[in-house]
Order: structure tokens, then C-alpha cells, then sequence
């Protein structure tokens, strides 16, 4: 079973390494804002993580230049996305 997981956005400009144990915290039914947020979130650049962000188009400048907000933006769907697809971010 895979444990470890290397997530990057589509730009692959950012880059997210993660455990089994941080996807399956976060990966649930309902809000997964309190997992997230006890998570601790990897150093991103703010300007680069913002403009990553932008290309998703769910927020606007006001709400994007929350870094904190940003950091568990961008974990929140590493994770999902390392959920949903395994194989694909599964670290070699």
C-alpha cells in the first residue's frame, strides 16, 4: 500500500509532499475544515501559491490574498485530489 503521495498543481509550480495518514484525515464526507486546518501545511511561496490559485477561478483577489486561507486552499485539494487518484501522485 502506498503511504507517501508527491502532489503538484496543473502548472507544476507547486508542489505538496503527503502521508496516507494526512490524506485519510482530511478525506471524509462533510466540512473538512478542522482537518485541515490541524494540519500542518508545507512553506509556499505567497505570490506563486496565489497565482496558482488564480487558475482554479473559485476565488476572487480579496479572498486570495489570505495566505493562510491559501495554504489550506491548496492542501485541501492536494489531498483530494491524492485521494481520488493515488496512482498518479504515488511517490515512486
Amino acid at each position: 500500500m502506498v503511504t507517501n503521495y508527491f502532489w503538484f498543481d496543473g502548472s507544476g509550480r507547486v508542489e505538496i509532499e503527503l502521508t496516507q495518514a494526512q490524506i485519510d484525515s482530511v478525506c471524509r464526507s462533510g466540512a473538512n475544515d478542522a482537518a485541515v486546518a490541524a494540519e500542518i501545511k508545507p512553506a509556499i511561496d505567497a505570490e506563486l501559491l496565489r497565482d496558482a490559485l488564480k487558475e482554479y477561478g473559485a476565488w476572487d483577489e480579496n479572498e486570495l490574498a489570505d495566505h493562510s486561507a491559501n495554504l489550506d486552499r491548496v492542501f485541501w485539494i492536494a489531498c483530494w485530489d491524492c485521494y481520488e487518484d493515488p496512482n498518479f501522485y504515488a511517490a515512486g
